[in-house]
């Protein structure tokens, strides 16, 4: 099993390298990690996550989430549909954490990268209990 700062360095090393997220974490060898470079060898924690979008009538909006507050969030889930009845279309979490931290994959010739990313508590649906209108 691998220990936090692994499946950071597996985080980081897949968005530097271009893969999308696809619901699965890459895997990757001591010695690929070891080519992720921190700048100052420093994460720096934020007390916020601020997100801008924009909404179903082009107005554009701004959320804050405190980690602090019950920052519970919804993403959208990336299991393929053909599962069947197991499949929903969202996923569930707690923002444990707002982070940014500065690395260089080895041969990147473009540098130092800024790279922002949330530490997150993951909720399982409970497949055994009865859910959904029909349930209600």
């Amino acid at each position: 099993m691998q220990n936090v700062y692994e499946c950071l360095l597996d985080h980081l090393l897949a968005r530097l390298q271009g893969k999308t997220y696809d619901g699965d974490e890459h895997s990757y060898s001591d010695e690929d990690r070891d080519n992720v470079k921190f700048k100052t060898e420093r994460i720096w924690r934020h007390k916020v996550l601020r997100l801008n979008y924009t909404t179903y009538d082009l107005w554009r909006e701004q959320d804050s989430l405190h980690p602090e507050r019950q920052a519970n969030i919804m993403v959208r889930a990336h299991e393929d549909e053909t599962e069947g009845a197991a499949w929903h279309p969202y996923w569930y979490a707690r923002i444990l954490g707002v982070y940014h931290t500065v690395v260089q994959h080895h041969d990147d010739p473009m540098g130092f990268h800024q790279m922002d990313f949330l530490w997150v508590q993951w909720y399982g649906r409970d497949m055994s209990s009865p859910s959904g209108w029909s349930a209600k």
